[in-house]
């Protein structure tokens, strides 16, 4: 009875694990688009396009 309950919280503490991963790569890769939004928008502006 007990490796049921011990597995069922290890699946769990995976399953967090995981969750936690997945958001901070989202995370990353969002940061990553809005630095090279930003660096893209200086370059332009710097070139006179606009």
């Amino acid at each position: 009875m007990n490796r049921v309950a011990f597995d069922n919280e290890l699946l769990a503490a995976c399953e967090r694990t995981y969750d936690a991963i997945v958001v901070n790569c989202l995370k990353a890769a969002a940061m990553g688009i809005g630095i090279g939004a930003c660096w893209y928008v200086g370059v332009v502006l710097r070139a006179g396009a606009f």
